[in-house]
């Protein structure tokens, strides 16, 4: 019998339908990145990172947050193509994040991305459940939509369903990255909170004491951390 999340998640709408993602979408999972997530991410292009290597970094990162099943794809209904997808992780405060063993072997793996690491260390992310008191975080990352089915809102209602599920696995809050002008117009319609937020055009890397990021150019600027509270914070 089906579970009320996926029952959920699965109902269609007229063109387009959503589920959770398995490790059974890898391959199709792993196409919509390489075309539509890799060559766009800001962070990656400022650091004149090679496509190639940038698509097998992400592609790493989208098969870790599938293991942890609870990543959603928007799938067009006449054609069952995947179109859109976010990926979704569960942390808890005071235990290791689910992928902690695989993010030390990231930066063995990829070194040309401890960048965008000391980026992420600066704007908060290792000291989320203080910054917004939670004890159970649903982390929403890497919103990603086919470039063909840009104007058909799938980036917002993949916000919303990601919003429900985290709702009905009893998370504290929902919390994003947005690192792109698309995503930051899909959290405020969403009325996410800011809780902080980095100009890259004046960010320093506090260990080579330059701006590797320097040639992010606007709307594509920011960099934040968002939050949607599910349940009342605790006294």
């Amino acid at each position: 019998m089906s579970s009320p999340i996926k029952e959920e998640i699965s109902k269609t709408t007229e063109k387009f339908y959503f589920k959770l993602l398995t490790m059974e979408n890898l391959t199709e999972v792993e196409n919509l990145i390489a075309k539509h997530f890799s060559p766009r991410t800001q962070l990656s292009n400022a650091l004149k990172i090679p496509l190639s290597k940038a698509v097998l970094f992400h592609k790493y990162r989208v098969k870790l947050f599938l293991q942890q099943n609870v990543s959603i794809g928007a799938f067009e209904a006449k054609s069952r193509k995947l179109v859109g997808a976010v990926f979704g992780s569960i942390l808890r405060k005071g235990e290791k994040s689910p992928d902690h063993d695989d993010k030390n072997r990231i930066q063995d793996i990829f070194p040309i991305s401890a960048p965008i690491r000391r980026l992420m260390e600066n704007l908060g992310v290792g000291n989320l459940f203080d910054l917004i008191k939670a004890e159970k975080i649903f982390l929403s990352s890497m919103l990603t939509v086919d470039i063909e089915y840009s104007n058909a809102g799938l980036g917002n209602r993949l916000h919303m369903k990601a919003n429900k599920l985290a709702r009905s696995l009893e998370c504290d809050c929902i919390v994003g990255i947005p690192s792109s002008s698309y995503a930051h117009k899909i959290s405020k319609r969403n009325g996410d909170i800011i809780v902080r937020s980095i100009d890259l055009r004046h960010y320093i890397d506090q260990v080579t004491g330059d701006n590797p990021f320097k040639n992010v150019k606007p709307p594509h600027h920011l960099i934040s951390i968002t939050y949607s509270r599910l349940v009342k914070p605790s006294l």
